[in-house]
C-alpha cells in the first residue's frame, strides 16, 4: 500500500478483458484450490467486458483473493467468482464460506492505513471489502470500464 499511496508504483495502463483475465486466474490457481479441496466456480460473467487498467496489478489481486479464498474456507467448499457491471465499473466478487474478516480487523484489512474506509482506491481497481461475520465473506474488485 506504501508505493499505492505515495505515487511510487509503476503502471502500465491499457484495454484488457476482464471476463478473460478472471477465467485465466481460475486455471491458473485451480491447482492451489486442489491443495485445499476447494473449487472455485464462475457462477455469473460477462463476455468481452473491457476496462481499462494494469494488467498485472489486476493479476496480482485476483490471485490474492483466490488463494485466500481457498486457503480460508471450510475443506471440500466452493468459491463463488461473478464477474458484474455497476454503472461505470466491472466488480469482480469473490465470495466464500470461511470464517470472513472479523469486524474489529475489517478497516486494517487492506494495510496499515489510518483511514476508516473499507474502499481502497488504486489507479486500475479499487477493492471493497464484504464480509458478514462468521459467514459467508465477499471481496470485490471494482474496475472503470474502458471507453
Amino acid at each position: 500500500m506504501g508505493k499505492i499511496e505515495s505515487g511510487s508504483m509503476e503502471f502500465q495502463f491499457a484495454n484488457l478483458d476482464m471476463a478473460e483475465l478472471v477465467e485465466n486466474e481460475i486455471e491458473a490457481n485451480r491447482g492451489y484450490a486442489d491443495e485445499y479441496n476447494i473449487t472455485f466456480k464462475l457462477t455469473e460473467s460477462i463476455p468481452e467486458m473491457n476496462v481499462y487498467g494494469d494488467k498485472d496489478r489486476i493479476i496480482q489481486v485476483l490471485v490474492n483473493l483466490l488463494s485466500n479464498a481457498a486457503k480460508f474456507s471450510p475443506k471440500g467448499e466452493k468459491v463463488d467468482i461473478t464477474i458484474t457491471r455497476m454503472n461505470s465499473n466491472v466488480r469482480v466478487s469473490v465470495s466464500d464460506k470461511g470464517i470472513g474478516v472479523p469486524d474489529e480487523f475489517q478497516e486494517n484489512v487492506f494495510g496499515n492505513s489510518p483511514r476508516p474506509t473499507r474502499l481502497i482506491p488504486v489507479p486500475s481497481a479499487a477493492l471493497v471489502l464484504a464480509s458478514t461475520s462468521p459467514r459467508p465473506s465477499s471481496i470485490n474488485m471494482a474496475a472503470a470500464l474502458a471507453s
